[in-house]
């Protein structure tokens, strides 16, 4: 769906959530012009309800109750940037791959990926090097996808997820100084006061991998990822602590890491980037990345992510061809299926709450807000 905000409407949620209880569900009919076509209930989701006023939503590329939910991170703009995104803003600090819905308390935004063409100053603060403004009119969202324009770099940028790793599609202009920044310190809350230790390895010149320990009002949290490129990178950067480190350095350990890979691309090259993250460790991060994404197929991916959509959505049927009544309700029953989110890996090993792996039967879950998220 192209981009359409709608503020919040909590009752509108709540209401479908209770109507989920149901097996199907009869609407008025509404005569449909000749030759017309009934979206799908993926197509019907307007992921940018509520990320306007007080909402707290995010409007990215998620799968049902998935570990990963990739979305744009705006600039921190107090409450109302709990999610990470807020409908006001116009610019963006780029895509991280954990996010709060619809809470009074900011948190997450982990494992920050952005593209940028041109001089990157690791070391600006927040990152704002390579922040990029945006239009409303350049943003698309679905379910299981989001888009949008990137002004400064010129950049397409095009997200998609399963349940536990992300899929970045980035499509550049030519440029011998292309870019994509790694940023360990970016936080929703916009704060680094609560990063305490982080490592980045540069396994080759196409896998980083690494971690980063947040403790926060939740305490410590551990998150450890596997990132991917499709394009060996030529050269990269690292900065850790606020200071660049030499040339060649393939590995870091402090409380601060951002690093950079660095690409030359021909006009409408797309950059794929592909992450998967991990409660337990990197190998289990990797595991997740190896099972859910095991090749390039961004657009196979994307469809996947859709039809796991319109299956989960589809299991209640809306008797009425009003796309009003469609995307109301779709659009509702969508954010009800965001949270609790899954925190197993594929192997079902999980960190407990004594802080050590364990592995499981069934599925782990977590961020049980439930005065929030119904």
């Amino acid at each position: 769906m192209k981009n359409t905000n709608f503020t919040s409407s909590r009752t509108l949620a709540f209401g479908a959530a209770f109507l989920c209880l149901g097996s199907s569900i009869v609407m008025a009919q509404t005569a449909v012009p000749a030759g017309s076509k009934i979206p799908s209930p993926a197509e019907s989701v307007n992921t940018f309800l509520g990320s306007a006023e007080h909402g707290h939503t995010f409007p990215g590329a998620a799968v049902p109750f998935g570990l990963v939910q990739l979305s744009p991170d705006t600039p921190q703009g107090g409450w109302d940037s709990a999610s990470g995104y807020h409908y006001s803003q116009s610019t963006i600090r780029g895509f991280s791959h954990t996010h709060f819905l619809g809470t009074g308390i900011s948190g997450l935004g982990d494992i920050l990926v952005m593209p940028a063409v041109g001089d990157v100053d690791l070391n600006a603060p927040e990152g704002r090097s390579y922040w990029s403004p945006f239009s409303h009119a350049n943003e698309t969202g679905n379910a299981g996808y989001y888009s949008v324009f990137l002004d400064k770099p010129r950049v397409k940028a095009e997200l998609t997820a399963t349940k536990r790793a992300g899929f970045h599609k980035y499509t550049f202009p030519q440029t011998d100084n292309g870019h994509i920044v790694l940023d360990l310190v970016s936080r929703v809350d916009g704060s680094p006061r609560d990063l305490r230790d982080a490592e980045l390895k540069v396994e080759n010149s196409t896998t980083i991998s690494g971690y980063r320990v947040v403790s926060d009002w939740g305490g410590d949290r551990n998150v450890y990822f596997v990132l991917q490129f499709s394009k060996p990178f030529d050269s990269f950067d690292i900065n850790a602590d606020g200071n660049a480190q030499p040339a060649g350095t393939t590995a870091a350990k402090a409380r601060l890491i951002k690093t950079m890979a660095n690409f030359k691309t021909s006009a409408g090259e797309s950059v794929l980037v592909k992450v998967g993250i991990s409660s337990t460790g990197v190998e289990g991060a990797r595991k997740n990345l190896t099972a859910e994404i095991p090749g390039w197929d961004f657009d196979g991916t994307h469809a996947a992510a859709k039809k796991v959509w319109n299956d989960t959505l589809g299991s209640i049927a809306i008797e009425t061809p009003d796309p009003k009544i469609r995307r109301t309700y779709y659009s509702n029953m969508y954010f009800s299926l965001l949270t609790p989110t899954l925190f197993n890996d594929i192997d079902k090993t999980y960190t407990g709450a004594d802080r050590k792996n364990h592995v499981g039967t069934n599925d782990y879950y977590t961020l049980f807000s439930l005065w929030d998220t119904f």
